[in-house]
């Protein structure tokens, strides 16, 4: 019974105080959480709304709440890989990487098939120079398919060894996964535009090979061999992006050849980007 007319006598005190200072407005107290900043203001007289939030009138009493911005996001990448082939199949023969007869022909690419697919469960960026200068950076994982144009070459493991069929496969392909690590620096050439800013990007990346298979589909039968096949464990890579408000176009191109052995194929991709 005390506790309460304590309690009720404090309520009554604050409502006496807020009246007898209608002409002025004192801030009270600010309490701030992880998401939002409540403001309470001594103020019996008028209450205003504004774009920042609302302000509403109890017990004599104004009181502001404001939820902080936070950005983080992600994002998904859609594009094609390929490779750059400077491999001297002579001296790959002789250290046993390929077959006999097997060329730079052989090796090539289906492009349209040859898919690049990004998954980014972070993509962000923060502030160097206003409007002008951003750091941008990233953590997500990079699935790289690459389908043999022509489908009678095999890539045997333990170890590596590309050979032809006799029987030529409907579908072949290398995929190689990585996690990886973006890092840029983005330069707005349009600070004054408030929308749809004009950006171009260009840093490094470094990835981490997770995942390696070759597939195989012949007639309904599908077969999937895991292997590092010898290529390196680690990818660094030169990434650039160029944006136009929403619409951004990205590339990469590896700073070394993708294997370990005489096969001597530079990765690079080209895409579009949809960040959040």
């Amino acid at each position: 019974m005390k506790v309460f007319l304590t309690s009720l006598s404090f309520l009554f005190a604050l409502v006496v105080a807020a009246q007898s200072d209608s002409a002025r407005t004192v801030v009270a107290d600010t309490i701030r959480t992880s998401k939002w900043t409540i403001t309470i203001q001594k103020n019996s007289d008028k209450c205003s709304m504004d774009s920042g939030g609302c302000c509403k009138k109890k017990t004599g009493f104004n009181y502001h709440t404001s939820k902080k911005k936070h950005s983080y996001g992600g994002g998904l990448d859609f594009g094609w890989s390929n490779f750059i082939d400077n491999t001297n199949y002579t001296q790959a023969v002789l250290s046993g990487d390929v077959a006999s007869g097997i060329g730079a022909s052989d090796l090539k690419l289906k492009l349209g098939a040859s898919r690049n697919i990004n998954i980014w469960f972070v993509m962000d960026d923060a502030p160097l120079i206003k409007k002008v200068l951003r750091i941008q950076y990233g953590f997500g994982i990079e699935l790289n398919n690459y389908f043999w144009d022509s489908r009678n070459v095999y890539i045997a493991k333990n170890p590596t060894y590309v050979y032809a069929t006799t029987t030529p496969y409907k579908k072949a392909k290398l995929a190689a996964d990585y996690f990886s690590i973006p890092l840029l620096l983005k330069l707005n050439l349009t600070p004054h535009r408030k929308e749809n800013p004009f950006t171009i990007a260009g840093g490094v990346s470094g990835g981490f090979l997770y995942s390696a298979r070759f597939k195989t589909k012949n007639s309904g039968d599908i077969s999937k061999i895991r292997s590092d096949f010898d290529l390196e464990r680690f990818k660094f890579s030169y990434v650039g992006e160029l944006g136009l408000g929403p619409i951004k176009l990205y590339g990469s191109y590896a700073m070394k050849d993708m294997f370990k052995n005489d096969l001597n194929m530079t990765p690079y991709t080209v895409g579009f980007r949809f960040v959040d």
